[in-house]
């Protein structure tokens, strides 16, 4: 019964160091080793203050696993039970510079009201130096607020009157509307006219081309008639001209041959 009640609290015991929260000691880095001896393999050097687990212990060493999950025996000389000065020494900074932020913004929210404390007492100043003025300003409102109202009688009349206007430019607008239909019927028949006349004036058009091709074409006939009237007054002219040259030969040869003759008719008798 003793053995069973030392074996439990033996288990007991080991659950309680188990899984616990220690931290490596101020010294600049603790030697992580592979087992439980002073000359196994060192597995890494830890950082002073970092936090790591206890996972079982024996007299001279501590099993850890570190926040990236890497186990190995470290020596008891380098563990602490309780929070080493650099990590209270990285939180208390953190602290610090969170209640360094948070006074600057304090201070800048107390310039703001400040500023806006300033702004309001001027307000009231200004206030209470036009509230002298309020009921003068008052009455000129009333003042102001019966012409405004005759003015609006003047334009309600005005109004009426224009309404009046707009209702005989509708009635006028409709005499032109029908005025521009008939207007249009007329122009669409005149149109049409059009039409026609431009067909017209389009062939009469084609017929004085032909008149002046026909008249090129005359005047061309004309102009080479002329030329066969020139070449047979030429024509004539030479054929004259050689009747006379062999008119003139001939009498030439009949005065040379008539004398010959005369003289062998006489020498026969």
């Amino acid at each position: 019964m003793k053995q069973f009640f030392l074996l439990i609290s033996g288990v007991f015991l080991l659950n309680t160091v188990m899984a616990q929260d220690v931290w490596v000691s101020d010294e600049i880095e603790a030697p992580l080793r592979a087992s439980p001896e002073l000359n196994s393999t060192i597995i890494k050097l830890l950082p002073a203050g970092q936090r790591v687990t206890a996972l079982d212990q024996t007299d001279d060493y501590v099993k850890i696993e570190t926040e990236d999950g890497e186990q190995g025996w470290l020596s008891n000389y380098y563990v602490l039970r309780q929070r080493s000065v650099h990590d209270k020494f990285s939180e208390i900074n953190q602290a610090l510079q969170s209640a360094q932020a948070e006074v600057t913004t304090l201070q800048a929210e107390i310039e703001e009201k400040n500023t806006r404390i300033n702004e309001l007492e001027a307000e009231i100043q200004d206030t209470q130096s036009s509230a002298s003025n309020a009921a003068e300003q008052a009455k000129s409102s009333q003042t102001n607020l019966a012409k405004l109202q005759q003015e609006n009688q003047l334009l309600q009349q005005k109004l009426s009157e224009q309404n009046e206007n707009v209702a005989q430019l509708s009635r006028a607008l409709e005499v032109a509307q029908k005025q521009a239909t008939d207007e249009r019927a007329r122009y669409l028949s005149l149109a049409k006219v059009s039409e026609n006349a431009v067909e017209i004036d389009e062939k009469n058009r084609q017929l004085q081309e032909q008149a002046v091709k026909f008249e090129k074409e005359a005047q061309l006939l004309r102009t080479e008639n002329q030329s066969i009237n020139a070449s047979m007054a030429n024509k004539e002219r030479i054929i004259g001209a050689l009747t006379l040259l062999g008119g003139i030969v001939l009498g030439y040869l009949l005065t040379v041959f008539r004398p010959a003759r005369r003289r062998s008719s006489s020498r026969y008798t």
